[in-house]
């Protein structure tokens, strides 16, 4: 319990090829902890390949990132996978991956390399150009409500 820093009970902790990984912060209910462990152990992002698969994925995960790329592996798309793996800001939302010519025409106007972020509030917003290697921080910025309502 020292070594992996083990505080209290129950802890959880997740490890990927044997080094730490992540602590898990979320729900006590088995349904939590294995969408917990499937969205952190799957491929960091769905591949969508046309305007159905992408509306059905942001039907059941409304707060998401699409990241619309011409070639698969190039940087821009290790970079998005790297991202969507180990940032905070990434992890907040569902991932998915474009490679179709077709989708990116009719959600980013075919500039590729784009990221689309759908908040769950407002219209989507879209980033491309330079301003992808800063993709955190327009997440920080982009990315939630400046205002929100809080329950009782």
């Amino acid at each position: 319990g020292e070594k992996a820093k083990v505080e209290g009970f129950p802890t959880l902790k997740l490890y990927k090829n044997g080094e730490f990984f992540k602590d898990y912060n979320g729900g006590r209910t088995s349904e939590d902890i294995i969408q917990f462990l499937r969205k952190k152990t799957g491929p960091p992002a769905t591949l969508v390949n046309d305007k159905a698969g992408l509306d059905s994925f942001l039907k059941d995960t409304p707060k998401s990132i699409i990241g619309f790329f011409g070639k698969k592996g190039d940087e821009d798309h290790k970079r998005f996978l790297e991202s969507v793996e180990k940032d905070t800001e990434f992890q907040r939302f569902g991932a998915v991956e474009v490679f179709s010519e077709d989708l990116a025409k009719t959600e980013v106007g075919g500039v590729v390399p784009s990221y689309k972020l759908y908040r769950g509030f407002g219209e989507p917003v879209v980033l491309s150009g330079e301003g992808l290697k800063n993709a955190n921080k327009w997440i920080q910025e982009n990315g939630y409500p400046l205002v929100d309502e809080i329950g009782a």
